[in-house]
């Protein structure tokens, strides 16, 4: 075959863009490959047989034309195919149809559905309010012993209510102390009330807490208790 001046890859090889080293990787250089690359015109690389003066501003660029050195003239005309390079443009304009698909957004407006479950939080309000559901504060005091250590005061509490939670039932109490008959501060103690139980009993020899010698409860009051227990006359 007569040289056509245009300059053709058969097989595509990939390096590392930073030092230019090989990967070993090679595949065929096929139209339609997004990495195909198209013949170029290379007349240095490629010359003519015929060296005319006439073939210098020939740009073949479409290889699919099989030009002989012969029909030099003919060659004008494939530079038009160059013009249709540019038309690739237009696929571009098919971006246009994924605007209509971000129209698509409002179907996420299913949110508001959502907003129907959070009404259903209205009836584990309900219980709470209704007369006689609630469990209802009917002791709570805290108490000192010295445990067997003469003058060595341990403080332990309690807290009963007039039926059992269903759940664990988290409570804080505030525990006034007095000293030998004046007021020093006042000790929070944390507890919980088990499910299915009505009372919480902490025991000043086993798990109370040690303040001292001297030191009695003048005053106890529930500062937090988990909902729908009712502190009533107990609240702090």
């Amino acid at each position: 075959m007569s040289n056509t001046g245009f300059k053709a890859y058969t097989d595509l090889e990939q390096y590392y863009l930073d030092n230019g080293v090989a990967t070993g990787v090679t595949k065929p250089n096929t139209i339609g490959d997004p990495d195909y690359i198209a013949p170029v015109l290379d007349l240095v690389f490629c010359p003519l047989p015929s060296a005319s003066p006439s073939m210098t501003p020939s740009i073949s660029v479409t290889p699919s034309i099989s030009v002989t050195p012969s029909i030099t003239p003919t060659v004008t005309p494939s530079v038009t195919p160059s013009i249709t390079v540019s038309l690739s443009v237009t696929p571009s304009i098919s971006v246009t149809p994924s605007v209509p698909s971000s129209i698509s957004v409002t179907p996420s407006i299913s949110i508001t559905p959502s907003t129907t479950v959070s009404v259903s939080v209205t009836p584990s309000i309900t219980p709470s309010s209704t007369p006689g559901f609630a469990p209802n504060v009917i002791a709570a005091q805290g108490y000192t012993d010295p445990c067997g250590g003469g003058c060595n005061e341990y403080l332990g509490w309690y807290i009963t209510l007039d039926q059992p939670v269903v759940n664990n039932t988290y409570y804080t109490l505030n525990i006034e102390l007095y000293f030998f008959g004046t007021y020093q501060y006042t000790y929070t103690a944390y507890g919980m009330i088990p499910a299915g139980s009505n009372n919480d009993n902490v025991n000043p020899c086993t798990g109370g807490t040690y303040i001292g010698c001297g030191y009695n409860v003048n005053n106890t009051c529930v500062a937090t208790i988990d909902a729908p227990v009712d502190r009533s006359a107990y609240a702090c």
